[in-house]
């Protein structure tokens, strides 16, 4: 899938252009891949995501199923391609988008992002559920330096992104975060499990 996007995947507006061409063909809209892979970045930090929060409802990474998150919220349909299974939402009043995913049975990765509109492709999340959070602290709208503070200093950075990554006998984690004015705009968290 990688090599599919790969062209329009340079920027926010590569993310946007990935949004359009889903819409157009009016299929549900697949989780956009950074253009950095932080699961290949040398690991530089101890474990930074074992769950995560979506409002009120909270998650653990590798625990939980698309099928039960989709109960859990309320809303959505599982969708696929490639051998990649996800959930996407809309969080009209933080003007955001949230893609839960997997290539197996549990979730493995959150992938939010701005958006300047919502989609017919996503529902939307009630207002209870208005706020994607990872471990208490990752979100959109962070500092780069209250993630530095919080991590350490990343494994990479390259142009506008930042990477992360972990390693422990349990599994590896990823983080690749796009900042634009020095605040996060895009987030995509990867755990897996061994």
């Amino acid at each position: 899938m990688r090599g599919i996007w790969a062209g329009c995947l340079g920027s926010i507006l590569g993310l946007m252009c990935v949004a359009g061409i889903a819409v157009a063909a009016d299929r549900p809209i697949p989780p956009p891949i950074p253009p950095v892979d932080a699961l290949s970045a040398p690991p530089v930090t101890a474990r930074f995501a074992k769950s995560f929060r979506i409002g009120d409802l909270d998650g653990a990474f590798s625990q939980i199923g698309l099928g039960d998150m989709k109960k859990a919220l309320g809303a959505g349909a599982v969708a696929g391609i490639q051998g990649m299974s996800w959930l996407c939402y809309d969080l009209p009043a933080a003007k955001q988008r949230v893609w839960l995913s997997s290539t197996g049975g549990a979730m493995e990765t959150v992938t939010v992002t701005r958006i300047g509109a919502p989609s017919a492709s996503c529902p939307a999340l009630p207002a209870k559920n208005q706020a994607v959070v990872v471990d208490g602290g990752i979100r959109i709208g962070m500092a780069r330096a209250e993630l530095t503070k919080r991590l350490g200093q990343p494994s990479r950075q390259i142009d506008t992104w930042t990477v992360y990554s972990a390693q422990q006998a349990a599994g590896r984690q990823g983080l690749a975060v796009q900042f634009i004015n020095d605040k996060a705009a895009f987030i995509a968290i990867t755990h897996l499990d061994r």
